[in-house]
């Protein structure tokens, strides 16, 4: 089973926490914290995630599975926005094919903050203009991803 070390305590504690509440809502199309590893101290405890999948190349996918990888992608972020939280790093590497399950999943929880909660550092191009000045992520900034 994969191991995630994040080297950031802030980080893990927020990845933990929305992943917490994902796994709460049965949220399906999302990856899911299986334990978390108490045998390292501090920010250096490893977090256990599945599934394991290979990335998704839209370049590579057929025109019924890139509909379908778009779709789980929107469900998931409607569900996470009604919990109130956003992705903020939505992109087709942190979509991944679940080979066994024949699915595909939003990864890379990272990012992830409250709406209305802080910019995180990303790459300008992925932050829609609206957010870039008001300062904040809202959930319109994940859905303005999903169209990039």
């Amino acid at each position: 089973m994969p191991r995630y070390r994040y080297k950031c305590r802030k980080t893990r504690e927020r990845v933990v926490e929305v992943l917490t509440e994902i796994r709460n809502k049965e949220i399906p199309g999302t990856i899911q914290l299986l334990t978390q590893s108490y045998s390292f101290p501090g920010a250096d405890a490893p977090l256990m995630l599945e599934p394991v999948g290979r990335e998704c190349d839209p370049h590579c996918l057929k025109y019924a599975n890139m509909l379908k990888a778009i779709t789980t992608v929107l469900q998931v972020l409607v569900e996470l926005h009604e919990l109130e939280w956003c992705h903020c790093d939505v992109r087709w590497p942190n979509v991944i094919c679940d080979i066994k399950a024949n699915k595909f999943v939003l990864i890379d929880f990272e990012f992830a903050r409250h709406c209305g909660e802080g910019v995180p550092k990303i790459k300008e191009r992925f932050i829609h203009e609206e957010i870039r000045k008001g300062g904040n992520w809202y959930p319109f900034g994940d859905t303005h991803q999903v169209a990039l």
